[in-house]
């Protein structure tokens, strides 16, 4: 479906099992039962066929993996430069002003949860 309009998303959610669910503040996010959660840098890319990934409908948690993985892998990322390679990561090339405002937000988002630090313009990863 390209647009779910509000009501028919919360009749799909309610028809999730509720622990496979995740609220955040960008919104409801359903983990397949295989993997209930996101664990630290675990993060989903598309393959070689396949379309980019909306970014606001990624889970936030598999964004911020993509931020960490970068953020470490590079000893330290500037931020500019790690909202592009995220994009990147999940298969969008050009990145317009609102997916840019949500990986931004999201990057504030890991920095506020201590899973990210910023240091200037630098990005690290915590741990």
């Amino acid at each position: 479906m390209q647009r779910v309009a509000r009501k028919r998303s919360a009749d799909l959610i309610a028809l999730v099992d509720q622990e496979q669910l995740d609220e955040t503040e960008f919104g409801t996010f359903a983990w397949p039962t295989n993997r209930v959660r996101a664990f630290e840098d675990d993060f989903r890319v598309p393959g070689e066929d396949d379309e980019a990934r909306v970014l606001p409908e990624v889970s936030p948690q598999e964004l911020v993996g993509a931020m960490r993985f970068l953020a470490r892998t590079g000893g330290g990322i500037e931020r500019d430069e790690l909202v592009r390679e995220t994009a990147l990561i999940f298969g969008t090339r050009r990145l317009t002003a609102k997916p840019k405002a949500h990986l931004e937000a999201v990057v504030g988002h890991a920095v506020k949860r201590g899973e990210l630090v910023c240091d200037g313009d630098l990005v690290l990863c915590r741990k």
